[in-house]
């Protein structure tokens, strides 16, 4: 991710700071059965203003988050602060995850990996794998597809990854990199694939307007 641009570009123009938490996230934990949620420890990357988090508090998990934004981080955790809910939020750097080995059960990406090149993907999965407990799992949210017509806007920075979008969906996000099946799966060489969901957006014409894909993987 660019150095300092969601920082600068966004949350502390008070842009992207979310209230609600991600129906993807919603589904998956409201899905299952958890004894003893205190003792599941769930950690955000990329937690932003902690919208997932504070959801995922309020239903009893032991919750982790790091963004490189100090603004989102104070948002997220005036927020924790308001809600009189407990969470362990930091500022800090995903491609060097400040926690021990085998230390999580769950990872939740949302919109974060996707705006990484492929090279910086892999160091951070790396770190993922690391202090995920075995079998523990990682949930990562929009992939931007690489059949996203925005695309377009931007110039290419290398293989699948774009930046400096003139105008379009991307032009506030920055850096951006586009995705397919067969580069999803050999990101994901390390970890035990279980699902990867894409889903597509069309217009009434029939035109499509937006593509995105989900995965959950596991530490083998």
């Amino acid at each position: 991710m660019e150095k300092n641009h969601w920082q600068e570009k966004v949350y502390s123009k008070k842009l992207q700071l979310n209230i609600y938490p991600f129906q993807g996230v919603i589904s998956f934990f409201k899905s299952k059965k958890f004894r003893k949620k205190s003792k599941i420890k769930i950690l955000e990357i990329g937690c932003g203003a902690g919208n997932n988090l504070a959801f995922l508090a309020q239903e009893g998990f032991n919750v982790f988050g790091i963004d490189m934004s100090k603004s989102a981080i104070s948002f997220a955790k005036k927020k924790f602060i308001q809600k009189k809910i407990k969470g362990t939020i930091k500022v800090g750097n995903i491609k060097k995850l400040d926690w021990p080995n085998n230390y999580f059960d769950y990872v939740i990406d949302r919109s974060v990996l996707t705006h990484n090149t492929n090279q910086d993907i892999s160091i951070i999965l790396d770190e993922i794998k690391r202090i995920l407990k075995k079998n523990g799992t990682i949930l990562s949210f929009d992939f931007f597809g690489s059949n996203t017509p925005d695309i377009k806007f931007g110039k290419r920075l290398q293989y699948n990854t774009y930046h400096k979008f003139t105008k379009g969906y991307f032009k506030l996000l920055g850096k951006t990199s586009f995705f397919n099946y067969k580069i999803l799966k050999k990101l994901f060489n390390k970890f035990k694939i279980f699902d990867i969901n894409q889903i597509i957006t069309k217009n009434k014409n029939g035109k499509t307007m937006y593509e995105v894909f989900n995965l959950i993987a596991k530490k083998k």
